[in-house]
């Protein structure tokens, strides 16, 4: 039986310097370019997830080109490395991958998964308790407006990076 994993972490951070943008901002991370089967699977987890929070009686997100820069190459990194990680090869967090995608951000949030399916995915992180800092809470938070989603490909497994924000200014 395939394994599945996930994690997930949230920022609340208002940065003195610039709440959430700065210097990187200017110095736009080259995105990673997704093939057409995986756009596809992006779009679908997408619109799982506003699916989702239309459920809960949530607004849907908007999609975020600079967040799914971000979670696409975070993907790809964690496909390579086969491993689950909200930290960056180079220690970098979700909140400073936002800032180098250009996205400006006064919130934050991150879920990781790996599993055969983008529908397993979305199961295993629905099925935690409610109520709880958990991928739940991230995908059901009506504070965050935006989702990037990436995925990457090892073997028959996805690498999934979901990242939500607020923007600083919208």
């Amino acid at each position: 039986m395939p394994r599945s994993q996930f994690a997930a972490v949230t920022l609340a951070v208002a940065w003195a310097a610039g709440f959430g943008v700065g210097r990187a901002a200017a110095q736009k991370a080259a995105p990673c370019a997704a093939n057409a089967a995986t756009a596809r699977l992006e779009q679908q987890l997408f619109t799982m997830i506003n699916a989702a929070r239309a459920a809960a009686a949530v607004p849907p997100l908007r999609r975020s080109t600079p967040a799914a820069d971000a979670a696409r190459c975070h993907s790809e990194e964690m496909a390579r490395r086969g491993r689950l990680s909200h930290a960056g090869a180079d220690g970098s967090d979700i909140g400073e991958r936002l800032r180098q995608a250009g996205a400006a951000w006064s919130r934050a949030a991150e879920n990781v998964g790996e599993a055969p399916s983008i529908a397993a995915v979305q199961r295993l992180m629905m099925d935690e308790p409610r109520g709880q800092p958990n991928h739940r809470a991230n995908i059901l938070d009506p504070h965050l407006t935006r989702l990037g989603v990436g995925i990457a490909r090892r073997g028959a497994m996805l690498f999934v990076t979901e990242d939500f924000y607020t923007p600083l200014h919208d």
